[in-house]
Parts: C-alpha cells; sequence; structure tokens
C-alpha cells in the first residue's frame, strides 16, 4: 500500500513548514509548495518542494499536471498559503485589495479544483484560516474578507464533495509566533507580545500546536468532522478584544 500523501501551500516557513515536518515525522509523504525555495531545505525525505504561486493558473495547473504524470495520489490538501497585513480601507487601492483576495481566496479555490483529480475518495481538505474567519479587525478589511470567503468556500465545498467521501474543513488560528506576525506587528506599530496580550492563554501560539490540530483534521480521528472549523486560538475570539 502506497505511503499517503498530503500536498500543504505556503509551507516554506512558520506553520506550513511545521504542518509538513509534523506529517513527515508521522508517517505522511509531503508535497510541500511555496512561491520560491525555503531559506534552509527540509530536513526530511519525506518531504519533496515544488514552486508554485497559487494565484496563478498557470502555475497551479502545471503543478498538477505533473503530479499526474508521476501517478501522484493526495490522501489530503492543506491550502494554508496566505498574505497577512492591511491598511485602513481610504488608503488601500484596488490592487492592494485584489492581491489579498487573489492568495487568500481565489488561491485555496483555485488549488482545490485542480487537485480533484489527484484527490482519493475519502481524503480530507483543510482550509487554514484565522479569527479574522468570524471577527472583523479595524484596518484589514481586505483580509477579513478573504477569510471570511475562505470559510465560505469550506462549507460550500464540504456539501459538494461528500458524495465522494471527501471532508472539508477549516482551521481556525490564533496569533503564533512566525515570522508573518512579526512583520505584521512591525508594521502596525506593535510587539508580538501585545498580541499574545489578545489571547486568554496570554502567550502565542506555537507552530507546532497549529501543526497538531491540522493532523487531527486530517486524520481518520476526524473521519465523521466535515463542513466546520476547528478553533485553535488561545482565546482570543472568546476574550473579544478586537481592533
Amino acid at each position: 500500500m502506497a505511503t499517503p500523501t498530503v500536498l500543504i501551500t505556503g509551507a516554506s516557513k512558520g506553520i506550513g513548514r511545521a504542518m509538513a515536518e509534523n506529517l513527515a515525522a508521522g508517517g505522511r509523504q509531503v508535497i510541500a509548495t511555496s512561491r520560491r525555495e525555503p531559506n534552509t531545505p527540509f530536513a526530511s525525505q519525506q518531504i519533496e518542494h515544488r514552486i508554485a504561486d497559487v494565484a496563478s493558473e498557470q502555475d497551479v495547473r502545471g503543478l498538477f499536471d505533473d503530479l499526474s504524470k508521476g501517478n501522484t495520489r493526495l490522501s489530503g490538501l492543506v491550502n494554508n498559503a496566505a498574505v497577512q497585513g492591511g491598511r485602513p480601507i481610504h488608503e488601500q487601492d484596488l490592487a492592494d485589495w485584489q492581491a489579498m483576495l487573489d492568495i487568500n481566496l481565489t488561491g485555496a479555490w483555485l488549488v482545490t479544483k485542480h487537485a480533484l483529480p489527484l484527490l482519493d475518495d475519502g481524503a480530507s481538505v483543510v482550509n487554514v484560516g484565522s479569527a479574522a474567519s468570524v471577527a472583523g479587525f479595524a484596518g484589514r478589511s481586505a483580509y477579513c474578507a478573504s477569510k471570511h470567503g475562505l470559510l465560505g468556500l469550506t462549507r460550500a465545498l464540504a456539501a459538494e464533495l461528500a458524495p465522494r467521501g471527501i471532508r472539508v474543513n477549516h482551521l481556525c488560528l490564533g496569533s503564533f509566533d512566525t515570522p508573518g506576525l512579526q512583520s505584521v506587528a512591525e508594521a502596525s506599530g506593535r510587539t508580538a507580545a501585545d498580541y499574545a496580550d489578545r489571547q486568554l492563554l496570554g502567550r502565542l501560539g506555537e507552530p507546532r500546536e497549529a501543526a497538531e490540530a491540522c493532523a487531527f483534521l486530517l486524520s481518520d480521528r476526524a473521519s465523521f468532522i466535515t463542513g466546520t472549523s476547528l478553533t485553535a486560538d488561545g482565546g482570543l475570539l472568546n476574550k473579544g478584544t478586537y481592533g
């Protein structure tokens, strides 16, 4: 029997990389994609890196055409690629808005669409969202819209793909200790500690904790879970400190 293979987008660093390493350590074959080469190579030989821009249909189609030629089958798909940040709406232009949606929302749609012929019946799809999938944050209208859309896409695809036994779920994350969060904090004049204080547990999540939640949704332990959202946010949404 072939080793189950999972494809993860946005996997060169941060949470995506932690997810790839976690799954490989658990015995899965992993195809990790990103727009550019990782700064450091993956240690596990069970992780294969591919370059692809999820906002480019040409790139996405080419990726899955190539995998198809190698008879690759996927037991799981993780749509993790995303960009963060934002500005007040009066400071945004249409290009800013469109770029955010192209990667965070349209990218997940494109990848899932072109992955479908390779997905096994009974496979699991995880769309990685955030607290911005269900809450509003000032100065981040495009980001919130893209993540709200991702949750809607999750629910629609869960209904559409259920006849094949394919489960589709959303992973709602809080603030994690990643390079992306550090960049957002610096751009907004805040510190990582400010983001930690917004969560009930009073700390940032570790990428491995997001990876464990993702691994659960991909596993048979979640075999009766679809069309819903698993929240791993350190209590951010419960604390209710939006803005």
